[in-house]
């Protein structure tokens, strides 16, 4: 469908429609979705101000990407490639990144409070002055990441092999319900 659809408009025209989809906030999810099987058969990535709050973006590659100031709130962007992509003031607030990698990404500033990180990989990833409230990191990867010292004091990070730890993940034995 998408390839077709690039060959009935041309490369220009189909990548403009892509990116003016993706900025537009009212646009429906499916329209969305379409935008971005385009960006990709073009070997685009979309560009920053994307408006993609919700979007199911499940195993999505989106390395490299540039989504400066994105809205991506409640996405579910698991087993996401988000390899090297600008995040940067990115609103990722409760969305679901369980298992995505997020190697080398530039999440500066950007707003992760109440977001599933559970299972991400961060390594080399810049999170500074990023808020974090909420937000779980079960069993995540944070080797080498910059962020401020007391960043995950209050968040959940249980088994994660954190920055300044010797990467040996936390062992923790629970008996119980639920």
């Amino acid at each position: 469908m998408a390839d077709f659809y690039r060959g009935l408009l041309g490369r220009e025209a189909a990548r403009d429609w892509a990116t003016g989809v993706l900025a537009a906030p009212s646009s429906a999810d499916t329209v969305k979705a379409n935008a971005l099987l385009v960006l990709d058969r073009l070997g685009e990535k979309p560009l920053a101000d994307s408006q993609l709050a919700g979007q199911d973006l499940r195993g999505a590659s989106l390395s490299g990407g540039d989504f400066h100031r994105a809205d991506l709130h409640d996405a579910d962007l698991s087993d996401a490639r988000l390899g090297r992509a600008t995040l940067a003031g990115a609103n990722l607030s409760g969305a679901k990144l369980r298992k995505a990698n997020l190697n080398e990404a530039n999440l500066t500033g950007a707003d992760l409070s109440g977001a599933d990180l559970s299972g991400a990989r961060l390594l080399g990833a810049d999170l500074r002055e990023t808020r974090l409230a909420g937000s779980k990191w079960r069993r995540a990867a944070l080797i080498g990441a910059r962020l401020e010292e007391s960043a995950f004091a209050a968040v959940d990070t249980l088994g994660a092999a954190l920055p300044g730890t010797d990467a040996e993940p936390q062992l923790s034995l629970w008996f119980g319900a639920g």
